[in-house]
């Protein structure tokens, strides 16, 4: 298996900051190459390189493709956590809220493959915005926002996400 560490989530525009190999399974990783840098948020990307018989073949070869995304958070050189359950996206998503219908709140989730800022608005049918769920920045990864209409009479609803060029607009319906 290869592992590599960028300091990007879009590997277009990142820096490979550690390439590693493990030769058999069991067997730790080796460095083959390494760019240390200041603590922070880095990505990982895990890969492995099948030979014709279905092997993993040796050592400097690039894997036939790379497994997901994995977001890991690092403190001095020292590795606190990777969170295998968190692949990076690799597009912009706007998921139906749940519950729908709701009362009186409900969870919006959205996913980002690199770090926007980002609205999230909520509408009435008459286009009057009713609620600003967020105006900053994100970091890249799946995120789920709680929207409280304790506040709102019952009706329908329409939420926008605005992510750089990415926007897209969903239904909600309140029910009390």
């Amino acid at each position: 298996m290869s592992l590599k560490l960028f300091d990007e989530p879009s590997e277009d525009v990142a820096d490979v900051l550690l390439e590693g190999q493990q030769e058999e399974k069991g067997e730790p990783f080796v460095a083959t190459s390494t760019r240390a840098k200041a603590p922070g948020k880095y990505y990982l990307r895990v890969g492995v390189l099948l030979s014709e018989s279905g092997t993993v073949s040796g050592p400097g070869d690039q894997p036939d493709h790379w497994d997901q995304k994995y977001e890991m958070a690092v403190n001095t050189n020292t590795a606190t956590s990777i969170n295998e359950n968190q692949a990076l996206p690799e597009n912009y998503t706007l998921s139906q809220n749940y519950p729908n219908p709701f009362n009186p709140s409900t969870t919006i989730s959205f996913s980002l493959p690199k770090a926007e800022m980002v609205r999230l608005d909520v509408f009435n049918l008459l286009g009057k915005r009713v609620s600003k769920l967020l105006d900053k920045s994100m970091p890249a990864g799946n995120h789920n926002v709680k929207f409280n209409a304790s506040n709102l009479p019952s009706g329908i609803y329409i939420y926008r996400i605005e992510a750089g060029s990415f926007t897209k607009y969903k239904k909600l319906t309140l029910i009390k």
